[in-house]
């Protein structure tokens, strides 16, 4: 009985496959085309504090929300304290 099962199972996933390799497929709809123009906005000024795209060399400024969670975490936390390693209590 099983044996029957698994037979029946790999059969509908190779006609499964196959109809899926026999389709053709539409990335967009009827009526819908390319463009041959690009949309996107012409290049604008770029900032002068921006004069490397590597951002570890360049990072951006912190938000103010990004320093006010690391301002609390170092207060909650200290890092004298001795740490065992396991984060299960």
């Amino acid at each position: 009985m099983e044996l029957l099962l698994l037979t029946i199972v790999i059969i509908l996933q190779l006609v499964l496959i196959f109809l899926i390799l026999q389709r053709e497929y539409q990335l967009l709809p009827e009526g819908l085309g390319f463009r041959q123009h690009s949309q996107l906005a012409p290049p604008t000024a770029q900032k002068p504090s921006a004069s490397s795209k590597n951002l570890w060399d360049n990072p951006p400024p912190a938000s103010e929300e990004l320093k006010l969670t690391v301002a609390e975490f170092k207060d909650k936390y200290d890092r004298s304290e001795p740490w065992d390693g396991d984060f299960a209590a």
